[in-house]
């Protein structure tokens, strides 16, 4: 993945937080949208605080998952995404 974003002109992408999307949605779509140039319209304001409310209401009934589930360890897994906790802080 970082060897395809070299290849792509400063200002040309924009990284979204999953954590920053679920925990502020209206806010960070707003964001992506200034970044695309697009100008936000109510429906999509009231699109997004509708999916907002039901994601919600989806993570009260989640069940989190245990590497060994898939046959990972977490060390091999910690070791797969080090570049990505390192890159994005996590």
């Amino acid at each position: 993945m970082e060897a395809a974003r070299r290849g792509v002109p400063r200002g040309r992408i924009l990284d979204v937080r999953h954590a920053d999307l679920v925990g502020a949605p209206k806010g960070e779509v707003r964001r992506v949208l200034a970044f695309m140039g697009v100008e936000q319209v109510p429906v999509v304001e009231g699109n997004v605080a509708a999916l907002a409310a039901r994601t919600a209401r989806a993570a009260n009934r989640c069940v989190p998952f245990r590497p060994a589930e898939f046959g990972i360890s977490r060390s091999a897994l910690a070791g797969r995404f080090a570049f990505y906790r390192e890159r994005y802080g996590l």
